[in-house]
């Protein structure tokens, strides 16, 4: 049975495929989720404590915001994008972006980037599970747009 560091390895690996292609932060929660999701399947249920969850965090309350840090362009101002998954997070970008990458955050990441939001300004989102060749058809819909 792998530990939940080798998982993480796993994700990070499957991740590499995709770092060329331009996904929008949700369809890159969708990416993530499909992914875990399609690794759990062959390596049995999961248990209640490995399901992903998504979140939307926004970095300020309304009693915080002054003017600097509601400067739109500042991108550590803006709410983000991330999951958290057996003790990981996962950023998954900016949620206005609409080419964001996905970055699995190590222990030093994780304190500058997630302990800049409070965890009460968490809210859990639901993501739909999509298979991979559903993954795959939002790629190429993304290349096709680039392109044109």
């Amino acid at each position: 049975m792998q530990t939940s560091n080798e998982k993480v390895d796993n994700l990070q690996r499957d991740l590499k495929r995709y770092a060329e292609v331009s996904l929008s932060s949700f369809d890159n929660l969708k990416l993530v989720f499909a992914l875990v999701s399609s690794s759990s399947a062959t390596n049995k249920i999961q248990e209640q404590e490995e399901r992903p969850l998504a979140y939307e965090a926004s970095p300020f309350g309304p009693s915080e915001q002054t003017q600097s840090n509601l400067d739109e362009t500042n991108e550590l101002n803006q709410p983000i994008y991330c999951i958290k998954w057996l003790g990981h997070w996962i950023h998954c970008g900016n949620t206005a972006s609409y080419a964001a990458k996905v970055q699995v955050l190590d222990a030093s990441e994780q304190s500058t980037e997630i302990d800049r939001i409070e965890k009460s300004r968490l809210r859990e989102i639901d993501v739909p599970v999509l298979t991979l060749q559903q993954i795959e058809f939002i790629c190429m819909d993304h290349a096709h747009f680039d392109h044109c």
